[in-house]
């Protein structure tokens, strides 16, 4: 089987220019991970991940078609963009040691068998031999993948990196593949073999997962699993306010779905997701206490204008879940959202009003009788009412 034969003239172009500085130096390279896995799928990969056994600043260094790189000393890896525009990563093979569960491994450099064994799933497991085109599959990833089965390499994998059991929900629900390893997921979830990593990476990994196309799948099997509480009666609703193809509107809705606060901590407390997002989180119960408020106050189009206009997009698709607010939003959605006055300044100048507390009065009245009374022409009425305008005001004042 020649997978080589399965990329563009581009990708091609590269991965035999790794291949001859490789020959040239006596070292050996091979496809490795996701790229092998899913051109055995039939599936276009999203990566290009290259193993060598050597360093790759060696290799980096001398082909002159390399654009830019970034490259990681401590890992010996390397993300590459290419002059035609290939983007790949060139890493070193080497074998990973964990001084305890949940723990960021040590890396010795080694060669592909060791490389391989450190992988999460004998279906990532699959090496391909670029320089003497042969599959590398000691791990029967290549049954595995046939017989659509999500399976662990080696003994003890979850416990020590926890992340895989996100990884092994991904991967079965990307695929509709089975994962062998159920029970012994339980285990570890019941053991809260959680707690032994960062909230970074556990926010990472959720990230990763509702970005899928079957984040849903994801997410019920979490809830299923017991990795997080979800509601089922807000999960996935509100589709006439929410767009579910936009990442941040899946994180809106898996952090009101979610029970437990603590897995709402997890949403806020990060360095992963964008601010904006963990702000909104963060000021959600002060969101509602502002519109519980209005609840039990004089409910008219200004003032739900009032609150609700100063509230981001995200502000309100959070709170939109409360049934409680439905009226408000849709009728702010419909109604309020992008109106405007008429009215300029210019208007008011004409007029003999100056800027000051007057002049803001007077466009905040004329706001507050489009929204509750529905006047078409404010200008027109503006003209034709000015005094009594002026008169209410001073009343109220």
């Amino acid at each position: 089987m020649n997978i080589l034969s399965h990329f563009n003239y581009d990708e091609l172009n590269i991965i035999n220019l790794i291949k001859k500085e490789c020959l040239k130096h006596n070292r050996k390279a091979y496809l490795v991970g996701g790229v092998v896995r899913d051109f055995l799928l039939n599936k276009k990969p999203r990566d290009i991940d290259i193993c060598i056994e050597c360093n790759p600043i060696d290799i980096i260094k001398k082909i002159d078609f390399v654009k830019e790189y970034k490259y990681y000393e401590k890992f010996q890896t390397s993300t590459i963009t290419f002059k035609n525009g290939v983007i790949l990563d060139l890493i070193r093979c080497r074998k990973e040691e964990y001084e305890f569960p949940g723990a960021l491994p040590n890396i010795i450099p080694s060669n592909i068998y060791d490389d391989l064994y450190r992988r999460d799933f004998t279906i990532n497991a699959i090496g391909y031999d670029i320089v003497n085109n042969k599959i590398i599959d000691p791990y029967n990833g290549v049954a595995d993948l046939r017989n659509r089965i999500v399976k662990k390499v080696h003994i003890d994998s979850y416990n020590e990196d926890p992340t895989r059991i996100f990884r092994a929900i991904k991967y079965a629900n990307r695929y509709n593949f089975y994962i062998n390893d159920l029970y012994e997921i339980r285990e570890c979830i019941d053991a809260q073999v959680f707690n032994t990593i960062s909230s970074d990476r556990i926010v990472r990994e959720i990230l990763i997962a509702c970005s899928e196309t079957n984040w849903i799948k994801n997410i019920l099997m979490y809830n299923e699993l017991g990795i997080l509480e979800i509601d089922l009666n807000l999960f996935n609703i509100g589709k006439k306010i929410y767009n579910y193809t936009c990442m941040d509107d899946r994180l809106i809705n898996l952090f009101i779905s979610m029970k437990n606060k603590n897995h709402r901590q997890l949403l806020i407390n990060n360095s992963v997701l964008k601010k904006e997002l963990k702000s909104a989180f963060r000021d959600f119960e002060n969101l509602t206490y502002k519109l519980d408020r209005l609840l039990h106050s004089d409910i008219n189009n200004f003032n739900i204008y009032n609150i609700l206009s100063r509230m981001s997009d995200t502000d309100i698709k959070l709170i939109s879940f409360n049934k409680s607010y439905k009226y408000l939003i849709l009728n702010y959605i419909k109604n309020m959202n992008n109106i405007s006055l008429n009215v300029t300044g210019k208007d008011l100048i004409n007029l003999g009003i100056k800027k000051g507390k007057q002049y803001r009065e007077i466009l905040k009245r004329l706001l507050l009788l489009k929204l509750n009374t529905g006047i078409l022409n404010e200008k027109q009425y503006l003209y034709a009412k000015l005094g009594e305008i002026v008169n209410v005001n001073k009343h109220k004042n």
